[in-house]
């Protein structure tokens, strides 16, 4: 099913999810040889990410053409790849458990889980976002410093496992428990895959810091630590978020508990891999305008784990047939058969609607036969099809906007009031009237002229914050808005 809605949008001509345009606006960027991170402005801001994951889309899109699509190819190739290490993950496991035969059917179940979790997890696996490419170089790292036991294979680790980090800096509390928890057992590979992991990010700083006259670390590091989490999220991550997961979460729990029987060095590994992955989660969701794409990891350790706690059921069934194996045996894969059917969703909310596409070039058509210049704030790259300035606003401008007072946000503040004042663009085209209420005396300037979509639903993304252009301001020719 999740292969099927993939073919039917990764090719959607608009968004899927409203930062999408901004992410491939970021690609641009990069395919032109300018920096990622620079002082923002109304022409650009950046968002709060490393930069491989837009490095490695520019690289396709140089030979692919730059389009969302491929932007979606990009994450898609590394979801899929996701779940080929998860199956990989629990395989190998098996095997050195002692199974035999019948491994790849507990290895499939793995990869099955996780894509079946599309619409719990936010349906982000083929976004164009960095999401998918940090789960594969994370998931990659890991399998790495697990099952190629050598000092080689602990550099490599330590290689991939940067490399997750320099796609999303929440990587680093993935790493660290999986690092801490190996310590016991495995003194020297996991310090010298922890000196690698720790190397790449020192290098990659020290790099990035300079060449952006130190914009990389306002963005990386000082923007994220100034916006204050939301408390309420504490506690709904584990009673909301994590809900429709949690048969999953105590599959893993019953996994380490059998491993600690046979295998306490293999459980250690795994507590560590849980914890980290969910701490990951966890720290991801609770800041503000987090999605539940945060999920990704908790959902990763858990398609190892479930899998996992039935395949070693089964090979204790075989080896000790008691009554509480047999049990064991019955109630894990019943239990993984209610996971799944709680993870079942309704894949047409997935998938945009022709009424959707046909407003999405009604949209363009108009945006097109605007003389002059038109600010969307909530849509990036698309209106670039007809000729429009793509402005770097929408959430990466949000960032800014919204955390405590800096000479940045100021700067940026008024920019964009003093545009507006000035009567620089012809259109200006919102989601709401909020975005507004940045620009005091907004309606002296521009007035409103239409709903585009009338009060109806489409073009709505199919997932994240219902963001769309729908509300048109046209300059005033009169009054204080009037250029003369």
């Amino acid at each position: 099913m999740y292969l099927g809605i993939a073919w039917l949008t990764v090719g959607y001509e608009y968004p899927l999810e409203w930062i999408e345009g901004g992410m491939v606006d970021e690609v641009a960027r990069a395919m032109a040889g300018r920096s990622l991170y620079s002082a923002p402005s109304l022409d650009y801001v950046s968002f709060l990410y490393t930069p491989l994951y837009f490095y490695t889309t520019a690289a396709a899109a140089s030979v692919l053409g730059l389009e969302l699509w491929t932007a979606r190819l990009v994450s898609l190739l590394a979801t899929l790849g996701s779940a080929v290490l998860l199956a990989s993950f629990v395989h190998g496991e098996l095997g050195r458990a002692g199974m035999v035969r019948g491994r790849w059917k507990y290895a499939a179940l793995g990869a099955g889980f996780f894509l079946a979790s599309f619409d719990v997890t936010g349906r982000w696996f083929h976004l164009a976002r960095v999401d998918a490419l940090f789960l594969l170089l994370l998931l990659a790292g890991t399998y790495v410093f697990r099952f190629a036991p050598s000092a080689s294979g602990a550099v490599g680790a330590g290689l991939l496992l940067g490399a997750s980090y320099l796609t999303k800096q929440s990587a680093l509390a993935a790493c660290l428990p999986v690092l801490a928890a190996s310590l016991v057992r495995e003194r020297r590979r996991t310090l010298l895959a922890a000196a690698t992991f720790g190397a790449v990010i020192a290098v990659s700083t020290v790099g990035f810091e300079f060449a952006s006259d130190g914009w990389y670390r306002y963005f990386v590091f000082e923007l994220p630590a100034r916006h204050r989490v939301v408390p309420a999220r504490f506690l709904t991550f584990w009673t909301q978020d994590l809900a429709p997961l949690g048969i999953g979460v105590a599959g893993s729990l019953v996994a380490l508990g059998l491993l600690r029987r046979t295998s306490p060095g293999t459980a250690l590994f795994y507590a560590g891999l849980l914890t980290g992955f969910l701490g990951s989660s966890y720290g991801a969701r609770v800041r503000p305008g987090a999605w539940v794409n945060s999920l990704l990891p908790a959902v990763a350790a858990i398609a190892i784990l479930m899998p996992l706690a039935l395949g070693l059921a089964r090979v204790r069934s075989s080896l000790s047939p008691t009554r509480s194996a047999g049990l064991l045996g019955v109630v894990l894969p019943a239990a993984m058969v209610i996971q799944l059917l709680l993870l079942a969703y309704d894949p047409r909310a997935a998938v945009p609607t022709e009424a959707d596409r046909r407003a999405g070039d009604r949209l363009l058509r108009y945006v097109g036969s605007i003389e002059g210049e038109v600010l969307i704030p909530q849509l990036r790259f698309v209106q670039t099809r007809v000729g429009k300035r793509s402005f770097g606003l929408d959430m990466a401008a949000d960032d800014v906007l919204r955390a405590p007072e800096h000479p940045a946000k100021r700067a940026l503040l008024s920019e964009i009031q003093q545009a507006v004042r000035s009567g620089r663009f012809a259109a200006i085209i919102l989601h709401d009237d909020g975005w507004t209420r940045r620009v005091p005396g907004f309606g002296s300037y521009y007035r409103f002229e239409q709903d585009l979509f009338g009060g109806t639903t489409v073009f709505r993304p199919v997932t994240g914050y219902y963001m769309r252009p729908t509300r048109v301001y046209l300059r005033r020719q009169s009054g204080r808005g009037d250029r003369g």
